[in-house]
């Protein structure tokens, strides 16, 4: 199934893409992370278990360190957060990383806070993702789109084949989670396969 082929009320929410100074969304990023007791199953680069005591200074290296990213990233990493627009409650997030401006690819990962898990935000947010970035007027231009993601996670698995995106290859062994060792499933999108379909 495809987006496309999708009942969804889209017209509730909003994608919206952060920039320098949308302190409310970025602190929305800092408080996911920091929040999110087990990292190492929902976060791309796994660090040590446990919720990460927030505060205010806490934020402040976080913000400062966005700030430097913004501006010293050639293309920087592109955060979008999925918000219900009548409440402005910020949903979940997607990105788009290490792009590739000679073959044109970039690398896609999304996140859920815990609260926001299992509710259907995951077709949403991809829906209208996909639909910006696959725009003929976004830039930059993309061909394919490549993510990641263990074989433990049959969320994210489901989601990524519910939207046309083919497994591609198997990383053996690659990923340990609670003792056990799972590989890593390569998954990939390309521009003319979304087109075809939509």
């Amino acid at each position: 199934m495809t987006n496309g082929s999708m009942d969804l009320n889209l017209d509730v929410y909003e994608l919206k893409q952060i920039r320098r100074g949308d302190i409310d969304l970025l602190e929305a990023v800092y408080y996911w992370q920091n929040n999110e007791s087990d990292k190492a199953r929902y976060c791309v680069d796994p660090v040590p278990k446990g919720k990460t005591p927030c505060s205010d200074d806490g934020l402040a290296r976080f913000l400062k360190h966005l700030d430097k990213h913004f501006d010293e990233m050639d293309p920087p990493i592109t955060y979008y957060i999925l918000i219900l627009k009548e409440t402005g409650e910020k949903l979940g997030m997607i990105t788009i990383s290490d792009f590739n401006p000679r073959n044109y690819n970039a690398v896609i990962g999304f996140y859920f806070p815990e609260a926001n898990r299992h509710k259907g935000y995951g077709s949403i947010l991809m829906t209208l993702f996909l639909r910006t970035v696959f725009h003929p007027d976004y830039r930059p231009y993309f061909h394919k789109l490549w993510a990641e993601t263990g074989a433990f996670n049959t969320a994210s698995i489901r989601l990524l084949e519910r939207f046309g995106f083919h497994r591609d290859g198997i990383i053996r062994e690659h990923y340990w989670l609670d003792d056990e060792i799972y590989d890593q499933y390569i998954y990939t999108l390309l521009r003319k396969e979304y087109l075809e379909n939509n």
